[in-house]
């Protein structure tokens, strides 16, 4: 696939302009069903999430009275409440500035430096390994022994994924795809390129993406989680990069968020952008977690119960060398790539390493990877584009297997079964993942918890001297307890054998802020937030 670098002597039409508030707004946190989905409510009601002010929509005056200046309206985002808004004329966007309600604006239609294409080449030895069931697709599921857990019946029945990606040529017309068709398993499509429901534009590289997750063509190939439901986002266009395509993300990320869906998936990354004046530059420090807009949002996302799954980007051996945005996300799932021989790819993204924290946090077959191109054929391809949506659908079997384990837990547990997690690095994170490890610890796990959506409670929390955290079920197996600063670092810890609960008030004392209790066993751990709040 090829990539045309469009350079930047036109002038910034697109803006960025954020909101000062919500006020006045015709939604109400009390009333969430008018902006949430039922399915979406039912998320957070099994992960405890709070509805807040975040989740309401922007307010529509807002929107009208620019709008009424003379701009045009791209994307809206209710969780940075604002929107983009194309803007030719620089008169219009100083009246813009001068409303009382609008706190910035910055300019969105940034082009990047070059790109680098995917590899495309189609080979002729793919029937050497092939299978009755999974045909070409044996590789990946082998190598993360991912057949187990579908053995067990997890393909992804019932789980939700949304995908975002530059476009799914011909896809409603291979084969492979038939059956998630026909059973009524692609629904909701929206493209957020040109603002209408055409996905099956703009590229293949989509339809390459959803082959490894989605194809159910016995005997030719069968991905990751073949039952599993899909909705197509376009939120790339092809020929440029551009910061609004982050906004893209962003508004898709919400749209899927409000519709009910389960897991994300994100074959694209942002790097550096062109030095145009005005407009912004990212280099590596922007790595943090903190910083770019589609890093935040993906965060977002994730807080929102959704698995966030991330492609770590293709800069591995370029002068970049890192992974890209938003896969620096400390809550976002970024995956490398490996060869079917467990080797790194060369071109796979490498973690900064700020703030001591682990990316790629695994990997998966991204180098010469078998899947369908976009006419159905059998092939291979090179890219983290690959890996990742690989991962994508295991983590929608593990959500369907375990629907009351959180999102952040049941990374956790991919991360500790996988090849490297004694000894996690920049360049392939905790390794290769072993499926069917993870599903059978997990399994002993939910026995500590059985059919439990919620393993223990904190109370009071703001934490006082009477603390206590009490577990559901007695728990029937040695169990540590760690509390962690909100910048990460382990304030205390201790052990204790079998227990129903657990007193915290000695906690009580810490200064004011944020933790993390972690509680792990031998086979797994799950976190709760605690809050320091004195006088």
């Amino acid at each position: 696939m090829e990539f045309i670098c469009v350079r930047a002597q036109d002038i910034p039409t697109k803006y960025f302009i954020q909101f000062s508030d919500k006020n006045q707004s015709i939604y109400s946190t009390l009333k969430p069903e008018e902006f949430l989905s039922q399915r979406s409510l039912h998320r957070r009601n099994t992960f405890h999430i709070e509805i807040t002010t975040q989740d309401l929509p922007v307010n529509q005056n807002y929107v009208d009275s620019i709008i009424s200046l003379g701009a045009s309206l791209h994307q809206k985002t209710k969780w940075f409440n604002g929107a983009v808004f194309t803007i030719t004329d620089s008169n219009i966007l100083n009246q813009v500035n001068a409303l009382s309600f609008v706190v910035h604006s910055e300019p969105v239609f940034n082009i990047k430096l070059g790109s680098h294409p995917i590899d495309t080449t189609i080979t002729t030895n793919l029937t050497e390994n092939t299978d009755t069931l999974y045909g070409i697709g044996i590789t990946q599921i082998n190598q993360l022994n991912l057949k187990p857990v579908h053995d067990q019946g997890y393909t992804g029945k019932g789980v939700w994924i949304g995908v975002m990606d530059a476009g799914f040529i011909n896809l409603e017309s291979i084969g492979a795809f038939s059956p998630m068709i026909q059973e009524g398993r692609m629904l909701g499509n929206r493209d957020f390129v040109d603002g209408d429901q055409n996905v099956f534009e703009g590229d293949i590289h989509g339809t390459y993406v959803m082959s490894c997750m989605a194809a159910k063509q016995p005997g030719v190939m069968v991905g990751t989680a073949p039952d599993a439901t899909y909705t197509l986002m376009r939120t790339e266009q092809i020929g440029s990069e551009r910061m609004v395509e982050e906004f893209n993300w962003i508004a898709a990320a919400e749209y899927a968020d409000s519709l009910g869906i389960d897991v994300f998936n994100t074959s694209l990354g942002y790097t550096n952008y062109d030095l145009v004046q005005g407009m912004t530059q990212y280099n590596q420090s922007n790595l943090d977690g903190n910083t770019t807009y589609i890093t935040r949002a993906a965060d977002v996302a994730a807080s929102k119960g959704i698995i966030v799954v991330n492609s770590a980007g293709n800069e591995g051996n370029s002068s970049w060398g890192n992974i890209s945005a938003p896969s620096d996300g400390d809550s976002v799932f970024c995956i490398g790539a490996v060869d079917s021989s467990g080797d790194r790819a060369s071109f796979s993204g490498i973690g900064p390493g700020i703030n001591g924290k682990i990316k790629p946090n695994v990997v998966a077959l991204g180098l010469q990877t078998p899947l369908l191109n976009h006419n159905g054929m059998p092939t291979t391809s090179s890219g983290t584009s690959f890996s990742g949506p690989i991962m994508t659908g295991t983590m929608a079997c593990l959500r369907q297997a375990f629907p009351y384990i959180n999102n952040w837990d049941l990374m956790k547990a991919v991360e500790k079964n996988a090849s490297n997690h004694d000894s996690p690095n920049l360049l392939i994170g905790h390794g290769i993942p072993n499926l069917s490890k993870t599903y059978f610890s997990l399994k002993k796990w939910e026995s500590y918890f059985p059919n439990s959506s919620e393993e223990c409670w904190i109370f009071p929390n703001p934490i006082t001297n009477l603390s206590q955290i009490i577990f559901q079920h007695p728990v029937a197996a040695p169990i540590q307890f760690s509390v962690f600063s909100s910048d990460g670092k382990q304030i205390k810890q201790w052990s204790t054998n079998h227990t129903i609960s657990e007193s915290l008030g000695f906690l009580s004392s810490l200064p004011n802020g944020y933790y993390v209790l972690q509680i792990q066993t031998a086979e797994q751990n799950f976190s709760r937030k605690l809050i320091i709040s004195n006088p």
